[in-house]
């Protein structure tokens, strides 16, 4: 059974870690898709951490890969992956 995988763009001004053209993504098999199609993806990737907007379009079932180095961004981790409602922080589903 095939996996999306959507590969976020980098938003940055500074970030040149994924900045291939886009013609090497296509001459290497991927779809170009829009923002808001690679949110959907089954498997999102991502440089860093995700910006707001990203996060938030994010949903149960999906998985995010990346070097989000939670321990120096506990906020933007409570604030995607908790609910805070609650006493404790708990996953949210």
């Amino acid at each position: 059974m095939p996996v999306s995988i959507g590969v976020l763009r980098e938003v940055a001004e500074d970030e040149a870690r994924v900045a291939l053209p886009d013609g090497a993504y296509a001459g290497a098999g991927a779809t170009l898709a829009s923002r808001e199609a690679t949110l959907g993806a089954q498997v999102v990737v991502s440089v860093g951490w995700p910006d707001g907007a990203a996060a938030s379009a994010l949903d149960h079932g999906q998985a995010l890969l990346g070097l989000l180095d939670p321990w120096n961004h506990p906020e933007e981790l409570v604030a995607t992956w908790c609910d805070t409602s609650r006493r404790r922080p708990v996953i949210r589903r």
